[in-house]
């Protein structure tokens, strides 16, 4: 087993969702995780767990530091609800409980980001190093781009030399995004897809170019290139 005091080291302050429709199964890892973590909430379906996610945010104006997520569950399954998470939180850290039935799942889930997976039925060991694995993870994370600019993704926050870019949550997104396609270009249908996730709202162009304008004269700095008729991405040092 890693080392417990170094795991509660990193999971003491930190808050997590916990999604899972098993009443049994929850009640014997709700008990292992509050020995960990500040809060522990508990969703009782993946609907509930979006819900409460989205609530944890409006309330809190940051999300938590951790999902935890079975697969097989009534009106949200887990595949479902972390695509919808990655959608307002593309570096949310996500952990998915699956059992041995549940491995044609897991292809789709590794193929949208997910690293970590506990499998029924696990023993404390178990649960354990994953956590600290994923914990490791978050408390390493920060992402230094160019000129300065530092992306804290836990806090999802923007630095240029150390000092806090106030940016409102579309424009968190829009970074969000460019920072996950990391050298590749976040085309323009891909961005408004994530920044208006609703099939009532008509974006073009004209939707996102106030969303950039603004938020360049926000930045001290070059860091979003445009690349004509395609999209965005964020400048390197082969830009200079």
């Amino acid at each position: 087993m890693k080392n417990l005091e170094k795991f509660k080291k990193y999971s003491s302050n930190l808050k997590v969702l916990y999604v899972e429709d098993n009443k049994e199964f929850v009640e014997y890892v709700r008990e292992i995780l509050e020995n960990f973590f500040s809060l522990v909430d508990i969703a009782v379906n993946g609907e509930d767990g979006l819900n409460k996610y989205i609530d944890y945010f409006n309330i809190n104006d940051n999300y938590y530091d951790m999902v935890i997520t079975d697969i097989c569950m009534p009106r949200i399954n887990g595949l479902e609800l972390t695509k919808k998470i990655y959608k307002l939180n593309s570096n949310q850290p996500i952990i998915v409980i699956s059992a041995h039935d549940e491995s044609k799942y897991l292809l789709e889930f590794i193929s949208i980001g997910i690293e970590h997976f506990i499998v029924k039925p696990f023993n404390l060991d178990e649960i354990v190093n994953v956590l600290y694995n994923s914990l490791v993870k978050i408390n390493n994370t920060n992402t230094e781009l160019i000129n300065n600019f530092v992306w804290n993704p836990k806090d999802i926050v923007l630095l240029y030399k150390n000092k806090n870019i106030k940016l409102t949550k579309k424009e968190m997104l829009f970074i969000q995004i460019l920072i996950k396609n990391g050298n590749s270009i976040s085309t323009i249908d891909e961005i408004l897809n994530k920044l208006w996730d609703d099939i009532l709202c008509e974006t073009s162009t004209e939707t996102l170019n106030p969303v950039i304008s603004r938020l360049r004269k926000k930045l001290p700095e070059k860091l979003i290139k445009s690349v004509y008729g395609i999209g965005y991405k964020l400048y390197s040092k082969d830009d200079q």
